[in-house]
């Protein structure tokens, strides 16, 4: 299958609401994969390594876009921001592909 581009967000905002938009989703980002390396300490005794590295990378994105807004605010300027998902097809995990058998009920 083709890959897929999905727009999410296109425009001008204003520091405030971009502070707003862009936080929530860094946010929703963050309680995934801690939730995810939370899953992996009550079944395998450990955290995961994955969700923790995404857990860093989310945290300095977080800190590099609240300079930024910092910036745009003092200059009394707007943030242009043009947000797509780049969307590929990529084999599960051997220990997932069991789970994707499985029907929902």
């Amino acid at each position: 299958m083709q890959p897929k581009d999905v727009p999410l967000l296109h425009g001008s905002y204003a520091p405030a609401d971009a502070r707003e938009i862009l936080g929530a989703m860094i946010k929703a980002a963050l309680q995934h994969q801690r939730l995810q390396d939370f899953q992996s300490l009550i079944r395998y005794d450990g955290n995961c390594a994955q969700a923790s590295a995404n857990i860093q990378k989310l945290c300095r994105a977080q800190e590099e876009l609240d300079r930024f807004l910092e910036v745009a605010k003092t200059m009394q300027q707007h943030l242009s921001v043009r947000m797509s998902l780049q969307l590929d097809l990529t084999e599960a995990p051997v220990e997932e592909r069991s789970l994707l058998a499985i029907p929902f009920v």
